[in-house]
């Protein structure tokens, strides 16, 4: 069965109200009344395994009983809520702070990555630096010898359409060879 506050909340609010009692009605004990203070609420039958009283009884009792269960029951289940709602936060915060903790490793790593990058560069500028001279000087002799060798003319004494674009290019600082 599930329990419907609501319906039963309401199903109190209907009753007669204060406190109930189960009195014997009949000198002879068969039959058991219900009743407040002020009026009669029901009757039970007094049998021969004599429930009547003990139904009664229950009924007296149910009065005051269920809305005291009812109140119970829903600050149990608004106790709950309360609980699993700092169960979520708190495993909302151990989420957050995992997946913090999981950029914050990748940003050290990427961290330590362009700093090794960076000094990788440093060296590679200061090795540029070191061989520039080097390059220079071969390049000048390259295309001092490449100039000598295209600028020689065939036995006619004609250079040849390349030769003359190659010279020109060299000059121009287009060609590096």
């Amino acid at each position: 069965m599930t329990l419907n506050i609501p319906e039963l909340r309401a199903l109190v609010a209907a009753a007669t109200p204060g406190d109930w009692n189960a009195d014997h009605l009949e000198p002879s004990g068969l039959l058991t009344m219900v009743s407040s203070p002020s009026t009669w609420v029901a009757d039970t039958d007094v049998t021969a395994d004599r429930l009547g009283e003990a139904n009664a009884a229950f009924i007296a009792a149910a009065r005051t009983a269920v809305p005291e269960l009812l109140d119970r029951v829903e600050a149990l289940e608004a106790e709950l809520e309360e609980r699993e709602c700092d169960v979520h936060a708190r495993i909302r915060a151990g989420y957050d702070k995992t997946v913090a903790d999981a950029w914050r490793a990748e940003v050290a790593k990427l961290t330590a990555a362009l700093v090794a990058m960076r000094t990788e560069l440093v060296q590679l500028r200061a090795e540029l630096a070191r061989m520039r001279p080097i390059v220079d000087a071969a390049i000048a002799w390259r295309v001092g010898r490449d100039r000598n060798i295209v600028g020689t003319a065939p036995s006619g004494g004609q250079r040849s359409a390349r030769g003359v674009a190659l010279i020109e290019a060299i000059d121009a600082g287009m060609v590096m060879t």
